[in-house]
């Protein structure tokens, strides 16, 4: 064999090694793709009431705040929630919901059943979007945290039963306006639905301090302004 040849043969040689060199780190990197997905889906496991996300109107509401009654005790576990009895206020939560507003607002008295008409109204007009529940405000601010939003890329609702719970506050972070900006800016855009009681209402928009500013920068919280939000008694 000639010169010509044995360059040919070790050129073979190092095309073959460096074929395998390629071939070994595309599996590293299905490899460590598959260990960063591995660990956003046990994150968010971790962070939310229900994963994978949901749509609203599959999810048993229970878990979700809706507070439980003699009569819907029965209804517990995979048995069907009890029959809900519309309201005077649903259709103006209805139109809240299908409008532009981002963040929509229930308020009413202690178990005067806003988390069940919230629920009840939003699986209706919402059927078919994805429905994200953090656990608790430290859930929520690691919600923020992640690289990846859960449900990117499809119609959102963030559920925040209690929004006193969830709300940023001195030390801690949770919901503000910039959170809500981003989630504003996604696509499409994430839209928020909460609920509250009348007197942690007026509590907060008298709050001093970060939580009163907290409070007075998000929209439906503004005193002095018609608020895209509706009231059960």
């Amino acid at each position: 064999a000639g010169p010509r040849a044995q360059q040919r043969r070790a050129e073979a040689r190092e095309d073959a090694k460096q074929a395998q060199a390629d071939a070994e780190r595309a599996r590293q990197e299905v490899r460590e793709a598959a260990e960063r997905q591995a660990a956003w889906e046990q994150r968010c496991r971790s962070l939310l009431i229900y994963w994978p996300l949901p749509k609203g109107a599959d999810v048993n509401p229970f878990p979700l705040g809706v507070f439980y009654s003699h009569r819907a005790d029965v209804y517990r576990a995979d048995r069907p929630r009890p029959p809900y009895v519309p309201r005077a206020a649903d259709a103006e939560l209805a139109r809240l919901l299908r409008s532009q507003q981002q963040f929509v607002l229930v308020k009413g008295q202690s178990r005067a059943g806003k988390s069940r008409t919230a629920y009840e109204v939003a699986a209706r007009e919402l059927s078919d979007w994805r429905l994200m529940a953090p656990t608790d405000r430290a859930s929520l601010a690691g919600l923020a945290e992640l690289e990846s939003l859960p449900g990117q890329g499809e119609r959102m609702l963030v559920w925040l039963d209690d929004l006193d719970k969830y709300l940023a506050v001195e030390g801690t972070r949770g919901l503000n306006a910039a959170l809500l900006g981003r989630w504003a800016a996604s696509d499409p855009p994430v839209k928020v639905l909460a609920t509250i009681r009348l007197e942690e209402f007026g509590r907060l928009i008298e709050a001093p301090g970060e939580l009163g500013r907290t409070v007075r920068e998000l929209q439906p919280l503004r005193p002095g302004r018609d608020h895209p939000a509706h009231y059960l008694r």
